[in-house]
């Protein structure tokens, strides 16, 4: 089933903005209108509908069929992972190709860095590519555990007086796909046009009655709200394979580029070792064997907690990393050798935010290294808590 409204609208900055907003803001009002109300069938809803939403055309009617978007996703290889932790997220294309940012709030400044999802040169692949369809059909089982339940149904309401043969007729036919008449869907081509012509911007239509509420009005809700904003970056995460050039090759690794290594078998010889160790590479040898690494080391942090008494200090593998040249040698432990081998790389290709890893790097270390920051004894620091509870929000999901 299809509903359609007419309202007045703002054209937004994006389509998918503006679909969301319209989408929302109808099924809202639409479920404060059926509150409270009895219906058995669509018809019944199209009248209480009707009858509630005074200023908006309601109309409706049924589709024979839907668009498998999930299937042309993994086609194209996009994976997004706790969509839910974002309240905004915007597309947008440049020269270099699509691409997506979110952030948390509404009321929030700061966008997270933008994600590519699609290269420039393979836009030409996928504008011809289109998802298949999805016949709206119940199967011979599920058909033949409703039609047993509306008989239970029936003879639980003829025991108790209530005459709804009427209702109950009309749900046999639709479960036995005679009824509603299954209407011509648009067409896939149809749907790409009308988001053409939104993402373009349409005129506003008539202004709505001084009576309803206004469509576009943000409150915000409990102002003094203490629920600090995470780092955007860190709320979801967004990765693409779709790679269909024949040309494409892998990255290498050049100099200026950051990589983490593991800490372990190298003993300290003063102060505290970290649990990785973090570099930039300075120099690549003709070979391509060894790289020339400038490492560096985390600072000391005040742990953060509601203990009473004296906070001892830890190394903050959460805060500003800095390089061992300039780290005091009373706190400088035995680091590796400036000589890096590529067998002993974990990650690389990052970029560090104002001297900070990403969160989504302390991921990857933990999901395909086992090296976990989520402990007490790690991350007990101003964002080592935020780290802790953002892998607690994506692991409830």
């Amino acid at each position: 089933m299809v509903c359609t409204q007419r309202t007045d609208f703002t054209p937004a900055p994006t389509a998918m903005n503006l679909c969301a907003s319209l989408q929302d803001r109808f099924f809202s009002r639409l479920v404060t209108a059926l509150r409270g109300n009895d219906y058995w069938t669509l018809r019944e809803i199209e009248g209480v509908t009707k009858k509630a939403l005074k200023y908006h055309d309601v109309c409706w009617e049924h589709l024979s069929c839907s668009w498998d978007w999930t299937e042309l996703r993994a086609r194209l290889g996009i994976e997004i992972r706790r969509l839910r932790n974002v309240q905004s997220y915007e597309l947008f294309r440049t020269e270099a190709g699509i691409f997506v940012k979110w952030r948390q709030w509404m009321t929030d400044e700061h966008w997270s860095r933008p994600v590519q999802l699609l290269r420039r040169q393979d836009m030409d692949i996928v504008q011809d590519m289109r998802p298949s369809e999805l016949p709206h059909k119940f199967s011979a089982q599920d058909a033949s555990g409703m039609l047993s339940f509306l008989e239970k149904l029936e003879a639980l309401l003829m025991a108790s007086g209530e005459d709804r043969s009427q209702q109950l007729a009309w749900l046999r036919r639709v479960i036995n796909h005679q009824e509603p008449s299954l209407s011509s869907h648009p067409s896939i081509e149809q749907i790409l046009q009308d988001i053409k012509e939104i993402a373009g911007g349409r005129p506003a239509l008539a202004v709505a009655s001084q009576a309803e509420f206004p469509s576009d009005v943000l409150v915000q809700l409990f102002p003094g709200h203490d629920a600090p904003s995470l780092p955007a970056d860190s709320l979801m995460t967004v990765s693409s394979s779709f790679m269909p050039s024949s040309s494409a090759q892998e990255a290498l690794c050049v100099p200026g580029d950051w990589v983490i290594t593991s800490a372990k078998e190298r003993p300290a010889s003063t102060g505290m070792v970290p649990p990785f160790w973090l570099g930039q590479v300075l120099e690549i040898s003709s070979s391509g064997d060894s790289a020339l690494v400038r490492w560096y080391q985390p600072p000391l942090a005040k742990q953060s907690h509601f203990r009473p008494g004296r906070r001892k200090e830890v190394l903050d593998v959460f805060g500003k990393w800095e390089p061992i040249d300039q780290v005091p040698l009373a706190n400088l432990p035995e680091p590796p050798m400036p000589l890096l081998r590529p067998e002993e790389v974990l990650e690389w290709g990052f970029e560090l935010q104002d001297h900070l890893i990403p969160f989504a790097v302390f991921d990857k270390l933990l999901d395909y290294h086992g090296i976990d920051m989520t402990s007490l004894s790690q991350s007990s620091t101003s964002r080592g808590n935020l780290y802790r509870t953002h892998r607690l929000m994506g692991a409830i999901q």
